[in-house]
């Protein structure tokens, strides 16, 4: 041993030594991944901890972030190494058990739930708000132009929001309420809540600015005071029709109730003015009769 340590020369080889404290630290790890019973780290469970947390805040902090306000305490990146290192535990648990049904690994398998959902939360979290709320004002204010054109910019934005959000809803459908812990079961449900909000909310939203861009032509000749004929007045039952789909809802409601009322007047006024046009012209003949035969 003592000719072989002579040979490696670790007091004047500093990489050789580093070598060897590697490979030394990477065994421990793989020992220590495969002991019976991991799940008595601390650094497991305050990582299960952290991803209730980060789920909590970013869910908070998305739905506050439709609503005007910014506040996020941990980054993106956070949300990723927590979600690695988690599946991580979940992966190293079912190998040293051999079965998912282990309560350990049900457990593991479930903040392992809840840390994808965080992950896909807090993305959602940067989402280009700003420019779907002008979007929607601009259609408030009749111009129409400007509003596709500012959602047209925001539209992948907004639909990858929508997709993070599906996905965190999604996986915390599947969370098992016996294989967390019992105060963290309200947190979970809150957060989805809040994500459910923010989901219906962006929904409708988007769904206000598609009615837009499908009935652009009658809604910029209503906001022009052009005169109506039959054909246009089809399209606005069209369009009235598509608006009632549209909901006001959660962090969005004053900007989507705005835009949809705003084009609700609009047609309610340009059907008002038919009815009074179609009652003066029939109220003109009122009463009418031939004069009488001079025969």
């Amino acid at each position: 041993m003592g000719d072989f340590l002579r040979k490696m020369r670790f007091s004047h080889d500093p990489l050789a030594l580093m070598g060897l404290l590697i490979m030394l630290l990477s065994l421990t790890y793989i020992v220590y991944s495969f002991l019976p019973h991991p799940t008595s780290s601390p650094n497991i469970l305050e990582d299960y901890v952290k991803a209730v947390h980060y789920l909590n805040r970013s869910s908070a902090a998305l739905e506050g972030r439709l609503a005007g306000t910014k506040s996020m305490d941990f980054s993106i990146n956070d949300a990723y190494y927590l979600r690695n290192r988690i599946q991580g535990y979940f992966h190293n648990l079912s190998l040293a058990y051999g079965s998912d049904s282990t309560f350990s690994v049900r457990v593991a398998r479930n903040y392992l739930y809840v840390a994808d959902a965080s992950t896909n939360s807090t993305a959602a979290y940067y989402i280009d708000v700003d420019g779907l709320r002008e979007a929607l004002q601009l259609l408030s204010l009749c111009k129409v132009d400007e509003a596709l054109e500012k959602y047209d910019s925001v539209e992948e934005n907004t639909s990858q929001a929508l997709s993070n959000v599906v996905r965190a809803i999604s996986v915390l459908s599947r969370v098992d309420k016996n294989s967390v812990a019992e105060n963290h079961v309200p947190i979970i449900e809150k957060s989805r809540e809040r994500l459910e909000k923010v989901f219906n909310s962006l929904y409708n939203a988007s769904m206000l600015m598609e009615i837009a861009r499908r009935h652009r032509e009658y809604i910029k000749m209503m906001c022009s005071r052009r005169p109506v004929n039959s054909s246009t007045l089809d399209g606005m039952f069209m369009l009235l029709s598509d608006l009632n789909r549209v909901r006001a809802t959660g962090p969005l409601l004053p900007e989507i109730m705005s835009a949809r009322n705003a084009l609700e007047s609009l047609i309610q006024s340009y059907l008002q003015q038919r009815r009074s046009c179609s009652g003066n012209t029939s109220g003109s003949g009122a009463g009418y009769a031939p004069p009488e035969s001079d025969d």
